[in-house]
């Protein structure tokens, strides 16, 4: 049914995307050159640095663990008893959101690298085959600054999802705050949900996944060196092309190559054996007053490594459109002039917007906003809306989890997690990227029957470093 659906939308978006794709093809691009000291000039991300970058907020405001209560299980039964266990929540960056003008064009080098000349492709296709080749370049506009009295406010920009592989790191923290060794075999203890070698979307083993094969057979064992091959854009593409029908992770290992996935292992191995935050987790929660050892001392993220949730171009008949083809259901919120979804940075007393950048809704990919840091929020905030409302008449890939939590940004400038995204400087290149570290909560053991959780009036927190 969802295959479907995303074939009715994809048609639909061809019907209007010929008059609007060929306006933004031929926008001229150009950078925004407001005040000089406000720009950031710099490359790409790799992402060995968006992996440095991300686990620099473990350490910061971003992670926020807390023991937050005790929850009672009823076990051994017919001869019962109860045991208690804390209940833990905090933060994880589930989701790395890029903001840029064109598709195949993004901040993240790997990201563009394996899926840009795919995204560029389908779309174009499917563009070029609607309006009979008038139009096959699915481009994108941005601000111009050149004289006084000829500037363009309204802004474009793509903006994409992808599940930030630092979340992986959270499957593979054990219940005494130590790294799980992925050269074992699959034999670690599995009881609570979320290890990773029971989970279906990373792939058929943990073992097979990871590298860790007989690398005789052409698998991904070794040390893989990103990268963006044919090979990689040939299976990106087969996997854009079924995107949509059947939600499964990487089985082609051409991809995995490409973002260095034996790399991130290692690295996110090297950073939690390097760390005592873990270790200081376990300690806590100890010292609840819990009658069994914790199977965990994090919670296991929702979100997989790599994995599109949104793509604002195979989105482009809601994303390039806007009202009142885009959200007519919330037609009562747009037309509010003291509407409540105004974004911007908010009164630390009040919490209330003291400057409106953009608003939620629509929810489309332009903004009328002459600061390309503002613009890039705007349209980050409404995917974030998009992949978090599970009513959405949008192509995407629904998550459960609320993703109330914290916004880290990270590209062009690494900034502190607020709960809200806040003003930073300007890209030189357009692009931004921004982590959203959703906020979960569990049990560190799951030992029988449920029965409840008595919260306390004050967390237990880890302290800030």
């Amino acid at each position: 049914m969802f295959a479907n659906n995303k074939m009715n939308l994809l048609a639909g978006t061809m019907l209007v995307l010929a008059c609007h794709l060929s306006f933004a093809a031929n926008t001229q691009t150009s950078t925004n050159t407001g005040e000089g000291s406000n720009i950031i000039a710099k490359d790409p991300m790799g992402t060995s640095e968006l992996l440095q970058e991300t686990l620099s907020g473990i350490g910061e405001k971003c992670l926020d663990w807390c023991i937050v209560g005790l929850s009672f299980y009823l076990v051994g039964c017919p001869y019962c008893s109860i045991e208690t266990t804390p209940r833990i929540a905090h933060n994880i960056p589930d989701f790395a959101f890029l903001s840029h003008p064109q598709i195949g064009n993004s901040p993240w080098k790997e990201w563009s690298e394996v899926f840009g000349e795919a995204q560029i492709s389908l779309e174009s296709s499917i563009l070029s085959s609607l309006t009979n080749g008038m139009f096959d370049n699915p481009g994108g506009g941005q601000s111009q600054f050149k004289q006084f009295g000829r500037h363009q406010t309204h802004t474009f920009k793509e903006t994409q999802a992808v599940g930030n592989p630092v979340s992986l790191l959270f499957r593979l923290i054990g219940g005494n705050g130590e790294y799980l060794d992925t050269d074992a075999p699959a034999s670690q203890d599995c009881e609570v949900d979320g290890c990773l070698e029971n989970d279906p979307t990373i792939g058929d083993s943990i073992n097979v996944e990871l590298g860790m094969q007989d690398n005789s057979n052409g698998g991904t064992g070794g040390n893989q060196s990103g990268g963006g091959s044919d090979g990689s854009g040939s299976a990106a593409q087969n996997y854009l092309g079924s995107w949509g029908s059947t939600f499964v992770g990487y089985s082609d290992p051409e991809i995995l190559e490409a973002f260095s996935y034996l790399d991130t292992i290692e690295q996110l191995g090297s950073y939690a054996e390097s760390t005592e935050i873990f270790g200081q987790m376990s300690e806590m929660g100890d010292a609840q007053n819990a009658s069994m050892s914790a199977q965990r001392v994090v919670c296991p993220s929702e979100a997989y490594p790599f994995l599109p949730y949104y793509l604002s171009s195979l989105d482009g008949y809601f994303w390039r459109n806007g009202f009142p083809v885009t959200d007519l259901d919330r037609a009562a919120t747009i037309l509010n002039p003291i509407s409540d979804d105004k974004i911007g940075p908010l009164n630390k007393k009040g919490g209330h917007t003291i400057e409106t950048w953009g608003h939620i809704y629509p929810r489309h990919g332009v903004v009328d906003n002459p600061n390309d840091q503002h613009v890039a929020a705007v349209t980050t905030v409404r995917a974030a809306d998009i992949l978090n409302d599970t009513g959405a008449i949008h192509l995407k890939w629904p998550v459960q989890t609320q993703y109330i939590g914290m916004w880290q940004p990270i590209y062009p400038e690494r900034k502190e997690c607020k709960p809200y995204i806040v003003d930073g400087k300007i890209s030189d290149n357009a692009g931004y990227i921004w982590n959203l570290w959703r906020r979960y909560s569990c049990d560190m053991s799951e030992p029988g029957i449920y029965i409840t959780t008595v919260y306390f009036p004050q967390p237990a927190c880890i302290k800030d470093s």
